[in-house]
């Protein structure tokens, strides 16, 4: 059952997809950039309250974000204007899905699809996690020490520009 197309800007569609396998409805998103088909899945969508009903605490997985490319030396994180403009459509997306009752904290946790090794020989998946709570955004990253060595000042202004952006939405 196909979703509704959201026109991003003339480059970019977002379209959305809904597969049930198993009883577990799993949604893909299929993003076009520039004819260049990336998809991520919606991996879960849960939200949890506190014990003394105070809080509650909306987190969706995404899984299979297309953020390596092959470097010289392994497979490097790869942040680039077109994916940080996909991902905060995706969170304002998610943000107005619960506008009439909106949890204390939303929080994001996207999986790159890629692996890369550390140099003890460890399998190293990028991830991004994002929380809003009360309009402010943090983010966080994990990578492994190659992208640290090869990447981090890139990493770092592409998080520097991601909250600006988010917070700015």
């Amino acid at each position: 059952m196909k979703l509704a197309c959201l026109t991003l800007t003339s480059l970019v569609r977002l379209t959305a997809s809904y597969l049930t396998i198993s009883n577990w409805c799993i949604i893909v998103k299929k993003l076009y950039f520039n004819g260049v088909v990336m998809k991520m899945k919606i991996l879960f969508d849960e939200t949890y309250t506190s014990n003394d009903g105070k809080r509650t605490s909306r987190n969706i997985w995404y899984g299979d974000a297309d953020i390596t490319v092959d470097g010289e030396y392994g497979k490097n994180i790869n942040l680039n204007e077109d994916f940080m403009d996909n991902l905060c459509e995706i969170i304002k997306n998610d943000l107005s899905k619960n506008a009439a009752n909106k949890p204390t904290e939303t929080n994001w946790y996207i999986y790159g699809s890629g692996v890369t090794q550390d140099t003890i020989g460890d399998n190293i998946r990028p991830t991004i996690m994002v929380r809003e709570r009360s309009d402010e955004f943090l983010t966080n990253f994990n990578i492994s020490d190659h992208d640290f060595a090869i990447n981090i000042d890139a990493i770092l202004l592409f998080k520097a520009d991601f909250e600006k952006r988010l917070a700015s939405n």
